[in-house]
């Protein structure tokens, strides 16, 4: 159903994509709000993108209340900007350097990855996420299809910066230097624990509804972290710098102490960081035997 390299959608695809039924669609087209269909025949007529983007920012704006038709079309008033100038630009900053596609996209994601913490994904509206930006929601739509997809690219961005952050601290076999950067890993996790737990609980929600990309995600930020935690582990085994037992499980265990940890921190503020750092390392080198003293902190 495309007309050239355009796509195009009848009336009942409008419904399904845009979640709006029929008498709606037709009675935004009657009062002018939607421009009129790309073309016309006795039976059937053709729309494309721009209806589509419209609808969704429509439906977003009202948000199970009533808008006013007249504000409605105050957002299309200029008929001869393209469709992206005439909503997009309108009431976005004036800074040059956020109103590049670049710029305003990393400006929704960091404005969505903070509200997301503060509020939590349900809460959280596409019009929050765009107030907090200083950007229309016609921008928004330009951008992300809706706000699930700025959720995941949130989540990728969080995963992304974990990961890095894990290999800038392997790679060393020196025990010394090793455990030192095993520790500094420990301590940025815990110390940046809340806006983490904060996105990946939700994440976990999303699995609860047996959300099968949810779970993808939180299958992939675990291997991200425990592959290549468990080949260092596995390397200092082989220097004899730790017992051999299984890398895996032991990179697991480590990455469960980290976090119940940092959750325990979160809300007994008579510990710190440092302190559950130096406590977690000791036990683990030294387990539990009372003929192995503690070892100092470093």
């Amino acid at each position: 159903m495309d007309a050239g390299n355009a796509r195009t959608y009848r009336m009942g695809e409008l419904e399904r994509i845009t979640g709006m039924p029929r008498h709606s669609i037709h009675r935004l087209l009657k009062r002018g709000v939607l421009p009129p269909p790309i073309a016309k025949t006795r039976t059937s007529a053709l729309y494309d993108d721009r209806h589509v983007e419209l609808l969704e920012v429509i439906k977003d704006l009202r948000g199970g209340e009533r808008v006013p038709i007249s504000f409605l079309k105050r957002l299309i008033r200029d008929k001869n900007a393209p469709f992206g100038a005439s909503i997009a630009e309108r009431g976005a900053p004036k800074d040059p350097a956020r109103v590049t596609r670049t710029g305003i996209r990393r400006s929704l994601k960091a404005s969505a990855t903070r509200l997301f913490v503060e509020k939590g994904y349900g809460s959280t509206r596409i019009r929050d996420i765009t107030a907090r930006s200083g950007v229309s929601i016609g921008s928004f739509y330009l951008h992300f299809h809706d706000k699930r997809e700025i959720f995941m690219e949130v989540v990728d961005d969080l995963i992304q910066e974990i990961t890095t952050t894990v290999k800038s601290a392997a790679g060393d076999e020196d025990p010394e230097t090793l455990i030192g950067k095993a520790k500094k890993l420990a301590r940025f996790y815990m110390e940046n624990y809340t806006r983490y737990s904060g996105l990946l609980n939700q994440l976990r929600g999303m699995m609860t509804e047996k959300d099968p990309s949810a779970e993808q995600k939180y299958r992939e930020l675990h291997s991200r972290l425990a592959e290549p935690l468990a080949l260092e582990l596995e390397k200092a085994m082989d220097k004899g710098l730790i017992r051999r037992t299984d890398p895996v499980l032991l990179a697991k265990a480590v990455m469960g102490m980290v976090e119940f940890l940092a959750f325990y921190l979160s809300f007994d503020k008579r510990r710190t960081v440092e302190e559950a750092v130096d406590f977690m390392f000791d036990v683990l080198l030294r387990g539990l035997d009372p003929r192995i003293p503690s070892a100092p902190s470093i």
